[in-house]
């Protein structure tokens, strides 16, 4: 057909650049095309039709070709500076034929198109593969820093907790192993200044008449929980000391948490008409509702009608207990934004490191919400105007208060109940002395 013949004398004559072969197959084809449509008009072949052969020969060359005009090539060749179709080649194209090469094929070419695209989508494909791994790895990136910097903040509030708890262990066990310290402290102090006055002491009460006198010493120490304290107490004392001593010291020692007294007092028991001359040391602390107690008393019951000679008065000041709120804990200050999240400072931005809101490429203050490994700023949001504080955390203890002075009758003892060679001042460091004694056996434990 006529476009077979048209395709292949001008596309793959002068586009193509064919084998020889194949233009000499295109020559055959247009000639016998021509010679078809003659003979349909009724024409037959003569020197003057379109379709007529005519036969070229060429110095040097066999006749075996044809020519697109109908001539026949000599060799089955183009002639030199021509394509199969008869049209001029380029220089490349004539070096090409001239060193009688074959030229590159139409299937070739389309082939290597094929490949193109195929190569063109492999690329895409295998570069936005490459992209989404590489975002995947990002994300994968940002969820473990994320979850590892969730696990560190989750670590450091288990170890600020534990050391808080530590922290709050030590001062309680401080706290309740102060009363004891404090009052072995006090006993030895004692027993070295008061040996130098009575010698021995368990001599001089020896004396006592035992009609007159009875005398009553202790000495304590225990932990409770304040809820039986007082229970616990009573128990403890109500066997050494009279009923009425107990009640005076119990009644000291529960309604303080905290408790530093040394103390004299005179109670009569009205229904006996007998008197209590008693002193005692008392040393408390209460932490986290558990209390320590530790108590040294000497007492001195008698007839006040056999043993009381007259009174004498002696002032002694009046306190208090008071709570005192301590600071324990300053409330750290954060800044915050203005949807609530914390501000994760210091933080990095650009080339710069910022440690607290910024205005940095923006008009408003804002600050990082969330950073990398690094500190460089991930999120951001605006922040807020007022800071968010923790409150402060206070622990309360207990302060003596002084109040005022007071007014006490004591009993001053009579010669003639007294034995011979002893006055009331060395019976008072007497009793002092073998209670101290007592307190360095239960404390030094």
């Amino acid at each position: 057909s006529s476009w077979l013949s048209s395709f292949y004398g001008h596309f793959l004559g002068s586009h193509c650049r064919v084998h020889p072969v194949a233009g000499h197959m295109a020559v055959l084809t247009n000639a016998a095309n021509n010679a078809n449509q003659s003979h349909q008009q009724g024409q037959g072949l003569s020197s003057d039709a379109p379709g007529e052969l005519r036969q070229r020969s060429a110095p040097g060359r066999q006749d075996s070709g044809w020519h697109a005009s109908g001539a026949k090539i000599p060799g089955g060749q183009a002639p030199e500076g021509q394509d199969c179709g008869g049209r001029s080649l380029g220089s490349q194209a004539m070096a090409e034929q001239a060193a009688g090469g074959p030229i590159l094929n139409c299937k070739m070419a389309l082939l290597l198109v094929v490949f193109i695209v195929f190569g063109v989508v492999f690329g895409v494909v295998g570069a936005y593969s490459c992209i989404a791994y590489i975002e995947d790895s990002r994300h994968e990136r940002r969820e473990n820093f994320k979850e590892r910097q969730r696990l560190d903040e989750l670590n450091r509030q288990r170890e600020e907790e534990e050391q808080q708890r530590l922290r709050r262990q030590q001062n309680h066990e401080d706290k309740l192993a102060r009363p004891k310290i404090d009052m072995l402290t006090e006993a030895n102090a004692v027993v070295t200044s008061q040996e130098q006055v009575v010698s021995d002491p368990a001599a001089v009460l020896a004396k006592l008449d035992n009609e007159k006198f009875q005398v009553q010493t202790g000495a304590w120490h225990f932990r409770v929980s304040t809820t039986n304290l007082e229970a616990s107490l009573r128990s403890k004392l109500a066997p050494q000391l009279p009923a009425t001593v107990v009640d005076s010291v119990v009644g000291t020692v529960v309604l303080d948490p905290m408790v530093t007294m040394n103390k004299r007092d005179f109670e009569v028991d009205g229904r006996q008409s007998t008197g209590h001359f008693f002193q005692y040391r008392v040393r408390k602390n209460e932490s986290e509702g558990e209390a320590c107690v530790a108590l040294i008393v000497s007492s001195t019951s008698f007839d006040m009608k056999k043993v009381v000679d007259h009174y004498e008065t002696e002032e002694s000041p009046v306190y208090e207990s008071v709570p005192v709120r301590t600071l324990r804990k300053k409330g750290e200050c954060t800044q915050r934004t203005i949807r609530g999240s914390k501000c994760q400072v210091p933080f990095k931005y650009g080339k710069r490191r910022y440690y607290e809101c910024t205005t940095a490429n923006h008009l408003s203050l804002w600050c990082a919400t969330e950073t990398n490994w690094d500190g460089t700023m991930i999120r951001w949001d605006y922040c807020s105007e007022e800071k968010h504080c923790e409150q402060d955390e206070y622990d309360t203890v207990t302060e003596r208060k002084f109040v005022k002075m007071a007014t006490k009758k004591l009993p001053v003892y009579s010669h003639r109940a007294l034995p011979e060679g002893v006055d009331q001042k060395q019976l008072t460091i007497a009793l002092e002395l073998v209670a101290s004694r007592e307190a360095q056996k239960v404390l030094g434990v």
